[in-house]
C-alpha cells in the first residue's frame, strides 16, 4: 500500500508541459506535411502523430522536458517525413529552454535558416543536417556559445547533389572564436571557400571535424594539430588543402579516424603517423603522396580500413601490412606496385576488399589467396600478373561477390 501511494506521489510530482510550449509545438506541428519522400531514411516514421492537444506534450514523440520544470529541453524530429519550411516567425522559436534540436533528414524546402536561431540560446547540441536549408548560414548562429555539437552537413539538392548551404568566412570566424567548448562540428557539403581561418586552433575541445569537400584550402599550420589533442575523428577530403602532412599530426595521439583523400597533400607521409595507435581508419588516397609508405604504420594494430590509392609512390615494398591483421578493407589501386602479391597477405584473415588493380604486379595469382575466405570483392585487373588459374578456383571464397581479373 505504501509502495503504491509513493508511485501516486511521485507521478504527481512530475510537471506537465506548459501550456504555451504545448500550444507553441502544435503550431509548429501546422507548419508542415507528410511527405514519404521528404525523409531518406527507410526507418524514418511521423513522429507528430502522437502530439494532440489533450496529451500532456512531455510525452509526446521526439520531445524531452526538464524533470524539474517541465521546460521542453529537447526536439529531435530527426527522419519524421517533414515537408515545409520554418520562417522567422515560427512558434519553434518560442522554446527558449530548448538545449537539444535535430531537424535532420527532411525537407525543409531549400528555405534559409532563420536568423532567430540565436534566440535558442541555451541551445548545446543542433543537427540540421540533410534536411534541404539554402542559402547563407546567418551569422546569428555564431551566437549560440554554448554549442557542443554542431551538423550542417549535407544539404544537397537532388538529384544534382549541388551543395545547397554557404558559410560565408566572417560567420565562420566568429562562429570558431565563440564556440570554445565546441566537441563536434560537421561542415561536411557547406561551400566555404576560404582559406583556412586560424582561428581553428581555438577549438581545443574538438573529439570530431568533419570538412569534407567543403571548399577549404590553404595549409594547414603545424601548429593547429598542437592544439586539437582530444581529436579522434579529422575527416577533410575533398578539399583544396595542400602541402606536406605535418609531422606535429602525430600529435593527436586519441585519434581513431583520418580521412584526407582527394586532397592536394604532396611529400612523404610522415612516418609519424606510426605513432597514432589507435587509428582505425587511414585514408590517404587521391593525393601527390610520393617515395615510400613508411613502414611505422605497421604499428597501427587497430587499423581496419587503409587506403593508399591514387599517389605517386615509388619502389613501394608492401611485406609489412601483413602486420595488420585487423584489416578488412585494403586499397592499393594505382600505388605504382611493382612486386608479386606480398606473401604476409595470408595474415589478413579479416580483409573482405582487397584492390591492387592498375598496378604492375608480376608473377601467378597466389593459391593462398583463396584462403581469405571473408573477402567478397577482390581487383586485380590491369596488372602483369602471369599464369593459369581456373574460375572454379574463386568458389573457395564464397562470400566473393565481385572479381576483377583482366
Amino acid at each position: 500500500m505504501l509502495i503504491i501511494h509513493s508511485l501516486f506521489q511521485f507521478a504527481y510530482m512530475q510537471p506537465l508541459c506548459h501550456e504555451a510550449e504545448s500550444s507553441a509545438l502544435l503550431s509548429f506541428k501546422e507548419s508542415f506535411i507528410i511527405k514519404k519522400s521528404a525523409s531518406l531514411d527507410p526507418s524514418a516514421y511521423p513522429k507528430f502523430e502522437s502530439w494532440n492537444e489533450r496529451g500532456d506534450c512531455c510525452s509526446w514523440d521526439g520531445i524531452q522536458c526538464d524533470e524539474e520544470t517541465g521546460y521542453v529541453i529537447s526536439l529531435d524530429l530527426s527522419s519524421s517525413l517533414l515537408k515545409g519550411s520554418i520562417n522567422s516567425n515560427n512558434t519553434l522559436f518560442h522554446l527558449s529552454h530548448l538545449q537539444s534540436l535535430s531537424l535532420a533528414d527532411n525537407d525543409f524546402s531549400y528555405s534559409q535558416i532563420p536568423e532567430r536561431i540565436s534566440q535558442l540560446s541555451k541551445l548545446v547540441h543542433l543537427n540540421l543536417s540533410a534536411s534541404k536549408f539554402s542559402g547563407e548560414i546567418p551569422f546569428e548562429i555564431s551566437h549560440l556559445s554554448k554549442l557542443l555539437s554542431l551538423d550542417l552537413s549535407l544539404n544537397l539538392d537532388s538529384p544534382t547533389y549541388r551543395k545547397l548551404l554557404e558559410l560565408k568566412i566572417p560567420v565562420l570566424r566568429s562562429l570558431l572564436s565563440n564556440s570554445s567548448s565546441l566537441a563536434q562540428l560537421d561542415l561536411s557539403y557547406v561551400t566555404i571557400n576560404s582559406v583556412v581561418p586560424s582561428t581553428l586552433a581555438n577549438l581545443s575541445s574538438l573529439t570530431a571535424i568533419d570538412l569534407t569537400d567543403c571548399g577549404l584550402q590553404g595549409e594547414i599550420q603545424s601548429q593547429t594539430y598542437n592544439t586539437l589533442i582530444p581529436l579522434k575523428s579529422l575527416r577533410l577530403g575533398g578539399t583544396r588543402f595542400f602541402g606536406k602532412l605535418p609531422i606535429s599530426i602525430s600529435n593527436l595521439k586519441d585519434l581513431n579516424e583520418l580521412r584526407v583523400s582527394g586532397c592536394n597533400f604532396s611529400g612523404l607521409i610522415p612516418s609519424s603517423l606510426g605513432n597514432l595507435t589507435q587509428l582505425m581508419f587511414l585514408d590517404l588516397a587521391n593525393n601527390s603522396f610520393s617515395g615510400q609508405v613508411p613502414s611505422s604504420l605497421q604499428n597501427l594494430a587497430k587499423l581496419k580500413h587503409l587506403l593508399l590509392a591514387d599517389n605517386n609512390f615509388s619502389n613501394l615494398t608492401l611485406s609489412w601490412i601483413g602486420k595488420l591483421a585487423k584489416l578488412n578493407l585494403l586499397d592499393l589501386t594505382r600505388t605504382n606496385l611493382r612486386e608479386q602479391i606480398p606473401i604476409s597477405f595470408t595474415n589478413l584473415t579479416h580483409l573482405s576488399t582487397l584492390a591492387m588493380a592498375y598496378n604492375q604486379l608480376t608473377g601467378p595469382i597466389p593459391a593462398w589467396l583463396m584462403n581469405l575466405t571473408q573477402l567478397t570483392d577482390l581487383y586485380l585487373s590491369h596488372n602483369n600478373l602471369r599464369g593459369t588459374i581456373e574460375l572454379v578456383t574463386f568458389f573457395k571464397l564464397r562470400s566473393l561477390a565481385v572479381l576483377r581479373l583482366s
